[in-house]
């Protein structure tokens, strides 16, 4: 699967059953079966607000528009009485409603390492991925330099290709892209931030200026990605 492939071939439409959150997760992602088989849901009633939805479904698609690969997302909606367990300690309440499903996917967290990234067939997807976090403002990932946040290896996720023997870099949760006041968009002096985001160390040596400049010119206007993203 690359950025540009089609989520919609990946369409559950009804929760099976709710198992476990997810540890570690600040949204309390909830381990799930659909109808078209498992992933994990981010309901309306996790800690951080049904903002959080907004923000990881739109972000997820900007990921793909700049052509990373992403994971298969949809919409499902949460009825009341939802069969299967929560752990009640988690603090998440099976909210009625929308949520939104992420397929389930084979492999796991990168260790921070450069040979970590030995195997990665998709190595130019760092150059995007850093203009991404950059251009969403992506605290989650990577946070800029001053910031006062820790990085999160969780965000980035290796999958499983060609049976285990190469990995690809996958553009994973976008839960907190935009944390600034849109209501300031208008005032650039107020939202103008200068610092690159999502740029760990080990990726410097992976940057590709030229790559950076073509990604750009080819993102004419947000306009068309909403009309054909």
């Amino acid at each position: 699967m690359d950025g540009k492939s089609n989520s919609a071939q990946w369409r559950p439409t009804s929760i099976v059953r709710c198992g476990a959150v997810v540890g570690g997760s600040s949204t309390r992602v909830i381990r799930a079966d659909t109808d078209a088989g498992p992933a994990y849901l981010k309901v309306l009633g996790n800690p951080q607000g049904p903002q959080v939805l907004a923000r990881d479904w739109i972000g997820t698609r900007l990921a793909k528009y700049l052509g990373l690969p992403v994971f298969e997302m949809a919409i499902i909606g949460i009825p009341d009485g939802l069969p299967g367990s929560v752990y009640q300690d988690q603090r998440v309440s099976l909210t009625a409603g929308p949520a939104l499903a992420t397929r389930q996917e084979s492999g796991y967290t990168w260790d921070g390492t450069d040979a970590g990234l030995k195997r990665v067939q998709n190595r130019s997807a760092v150059t995007k991925l850093v203009l991404f976090d950059t251009w969403t403002w992506n605290i989650d990932r990577k946070p800029p330099a001053g910031a006062d946040r820790k990085a999160n290896l969780g965000n980035v996720f290796l999958r499983y290709m060609a049976g285990g023997r190469q990995l690809q870099l996958m553009a994973i949760d976008h839960g907190e892209c935009f944390p600034k006041p849109l209501v300031n968009a208008g005032r650039i002096d107020r939202i103008r931030d200068s610092r690159p985001y999502g740029l760990f160390d080990p990726f410097r040596q992976h940057m590709e200026l030229e790559l950076a400049y073509g990604t750009l010119r080819a993102v004419p206007s947000l306009a068309d990605f909403w009309i054909g993203g």
